[in-house]
């Protein structure tokens, strides 16, 4: 027999209000920090559909211009029509993969995580998906044909009445609600997840997030292009080809950024910094032993000897 669960009035107003609509979309397709704290447009290499009308690198991180997309039609199922020419520009470029490389993906929490020290532990989190479309296509399929090729499972955050409430405040989560500094920022905090390119043959193709937030009738997505290659090489050589940094996700990407930082300031001037540069050339010119042993960047302590 199952239980009786008797709920207090606290619970059930909880429960009313999560069980609203919501919203939340992709605003980075290749985030060079795994389980960040803070968005950082300069780690961001990759960008969804239109990201310049709706979420641009410039803009507010988490500032809703209307990208959502809440259980979209059956032959619609992204925010915008497919044109890659519009779609992209120099300051929001489509995706480069290679196969097996660890992506991760950047959306805003939009106040839909559950943890206790600011919000409760009823804050649903249905389903997280990354699905794809057919290789090469020139136009969406229907959102059944993408959700016939998973790419990921995401996995669901720990929430609900059987969740012990200290579980809801440690992170990194799976799911929607990765979001560590949720309780600073619940509607613009950044929330990540991680996900690995599987082997599949190389070409250009249409990337969807899916979001299921109070069931699986309830679906948010967003999607992207991006240019699928064999090795990491190839790879790097598209980023290059922009003067991006061909780093892999990790805390080691802070490091390097925040050396080329100090060094250059050191050198320059506070107000030399350049975009995208080597960090190599960077170290053969200057002095590092005349660098502080530890430094603030990106509200993060770090102390350079243990890197360098």
């Amino acid at each position: 027999m199952t239980p009786l669960v008797i709920l207090t009035s606290s619970q059930v107003i909880a429960l009313c209000l999560n069980l609203v609509s919501s919203h939340s979309w992709i605003a980075c397709t290749d985030y060079l920090e795994q389980n960040g704290e803070y968005w950082d447009p300069a780690l961001c290499r990759g960008f969804p559909r239109h990201a310049a009308r709706f979420t641009p690198r410039s803009g507010q991180f988490g500032a809703d211009k209307g990208y959502d997309v809440i259980n979209p039609p059956e032959d619609a199922p992204c925010k915008t029509s497919r044109n890659d020419v519009e779609a992209y520009d120099k300051d929001h470029p489509a995706a480069a993969y290679f196969i097996g490389q660890k992506v991760v993906i950047v959306h805003p929490a939009k106040n839909h995580v559950a943890d206790v020290r600011c919000t409760n532990k009823y804050i649903p989190d249905s389903g997280n998906r990354i699905w794809i479309g057919p290789r090469g296509a020139l136009s969406d399929v229907t959102l059944t044909e993408f959700q016939t090729n998973l790419v990921a499972d995401l996995g669901v955050a720990p929430v609900g009445f059987n969740i012990p409430d200290d579980v809801t405040t440690q992170y990194p989560k799976p799911g929607f609600q990765n979001a560590p500094k949720f309780c600073e920022n619940p509607d613009k905090a950044l929330a990540t997840n991680t996900f690995t390119i599987p082997d599949m043959q190389p070409g250009r193709y249409t990337m969807m997030w899916g979001w299921y937030f109070n069931s699986l009738q309830d679906l948010y997505t967003t999607c992207w292009e991006v240019d699928i290659v064999f090795s990491r090489a190839e790879r790097d050589l598209i980023l290059l080809s922009r003067g991006q940094n061909t780093a892999e996700p990790g805390n080691e990407i802070l490091i390097a950024l925040a050396f080329v930082e100090i060094c250059y300031k050191y050198k320059y001037g506070p107000e030399s910094i350049p975009g995208p540069v080597a960090l190599q050339q960077v170290i053969q010119s200057t002095v590092p032993q005349r660098l502080p042993v530890t430094f603030k960047y990106r509200r993060r302590k770090i102390n350079i000897h243990e890197y360098f």
